[in-house]
């Protein structure tokens, strides 16, 4: 299959081949049906193939066949292969399998409002590809049935750290910066000052003149930062590898196994006018290196975190937490009265964990009851930053299991909290929102299903 996550109304694309063990040769009849949830065929192609035979291990029968999906039940669909001989009887089949979704049926009720900075990932998409417009949510709003939330409590737009407010570990202004050969800080090669941590380069140039080399190397800023406000600062650094951030002695980003680029967050609490010691350190394996050490300094007219959250005991309302849920957990457990011990990161599928998910309405139209492998890969990530939350307290839709050591978390959860609901995700939803690959139907799924959730009341049950 082309894609093997297809939206309802696309035509399936197979390239089909054969593995020919037997010596097959000339004319034969390429049969290939799909059959969805149901087993009821929803697609036939018959084809005339001239076999050729000998030793080719995989010989293209047919290119780009059409499967029209039309009217398809959604959900997990077999398409199936049949190749039979001149006298009608069948020398090979073979299938494989795709998940039809149909996220444009979903409705999506009630009055929302939306909060996010930035890239406006999820505006994008209730705008641009289902058609409504949702207003900035701000605490004047009237009663809403729901808001959806794709940021951190409190997260400005992130900027690079100007030049003005670094100092190297002696007072001067810049970072020390010092270059190591190997992934793992191994043996110093270069030092220097850096004005801001800025790091940026094309695949094949080295990262300093000083540097013999183009991969395999690692980098550390020491220094302090100096605020200007006090309150909660978020720090964001873009990687091309693996990335730890220290700010005061605590550890606020910490994905140094990290082999892929990727945005890293984290906050902490500054004080203004009181310097605070960092530590930025960068593992590069491959490719073009990027390191750039960006800052959000305290918003102000920020809403009402309590209030926003006492709009759901009262209101009914449900609060839809998309983006960095992590961040919000000790605020809803106080609210809320729900356990919550941390989070945990589970690491790479090789390590020995999985996520999982039950039959509910949040998950309608994908699959259940299963492990969440290949429908699911986009939004699971596959990588360091896949987060179980350690809740206790809340109805665990789609949970998170590491091996070692052994851990049970929370991926999609539901907190009750008086009349209303809290929806909690850890699955990389927004980013693919937008994203043209199959595979991001799903996350467009996920977010219809969590609104259509949303705005349907259940009486405070």
């Amino acid at each position: 299959m082309r894609s093997q996550v297809v939206a309802a109304g696309t035509p399936l694309v197979a390239d089909l081949y054969l593995v020919n063990e037997r010596d097959v040769r000339g004319p034969h009849m390429l049969h290939v049906t799909a059959r969805d949830a149901d087993g009821l065929a929803g697609a036939v192609v018959t084809r005339e193939v001239d076999v050729t035979g000998g030793e080719r291990y995989g010989e293209l029968l047919v290119e780009a066949a059409s499967l029209g999906t039309r009217g398809w039940r959604p959900g997990p669909t077999r398409v199936e292969a049949r190749l039979v001989d001149p006298s009608g009887g069948e020398v090979a089949r073979g299938y494989d399998d795709v998940l039809v979704v149909d996220w444009r049926r979903t409705e999506i009720a009630g009055v929302g409002a939306i909060w996010e900075t930035g890239n406006p990932r999820v505006r994008g998409f209730l705008e641009g590809q289902r058609g409504l417009t949702v207003p900035a949510y701000a605490d004047a709003l009237p009663r809403l049935d729901w808001i959806v939330v794709a940021r951190s409590p409190n997260e400005g737009t992130p900027g690079l750290i100007p030049a003005d407010r670094l100092r190297q570990p002696d007072g001067r202004p810049g970072m020390a910066a010092v270059f190591y050969r190997g992934r793992n800080f191994e043996t110093e090669l270069h030092r220097r000052v850096d004005a801001t941590v800025n790091l940026a380069h094309e695949e094949g140039a080295t990262p300093d003149p000083a540097v013999p080399l183009t991969q395999g190397y690692s980098v550390t800023w020491s220094g302090q930062v100096l605020p200007v406000n006090t309150g909660t600062h978020g720090f964001v650094v873009e990687g091309s590898g693996g990335i730890r951030l220290t700010v005061n002695g605590k550890v606020i980003i910490d994905n140094l196994a990290e082999w892929f680029p990727r945005v890293h967050q984290g906050v902490v609490d500054l004080v203004a006018g009181e310097p605070a010691t960092i530590l930025l350190e960068f593992s590069q394996r491959s490719g073009a290196s990027r390191a750039r050490l960006l800052w959000s300094q305290p918003e102000t007219d920020l809403p009402d975190i309590a209030a926003m959250i006492e709009r759901v005991s009262r209101d009914g309302t449900t609060l839809v937490l998309v983006d960095r849920a992590d961040t919000w957990m000790e605020t809803l457990a106080k609210a809320t009265g729900v356990s919550y011990k941390g989070s945990f990161k589970q690491g790479r599928n090789w390590l020995g964990g999985v996520h999982f998910v039950k039959e509910h309405p949040l998950f309608d139209g994908l699959p259940t009851g299963v492990g969440m492998n290949w429908p699911y890969q986009a939004v699971v990530r596959d990588g360091h930053g896949r987060i179980g939350l350690e809740l206790e307290g809340e109805e665990l839709v789609a949970g998170l299991w590491h091996s070692f050591p052994m851990q049970l978390g929370t991926a999609v959860g539901v907190i009750r909290h008086g009349r209303g609901r809290i929806i909690v995700s850890t699955l990389d939803v927004c980013d693919n929102l937008n994203a043209a690959d199959g595979p991001s139907h799903v996350a467009r799924q996920l977010l219809s299903n969590f609104l259509a959730f949303a705005g349907k009341d259940d009486g405070g049950r």
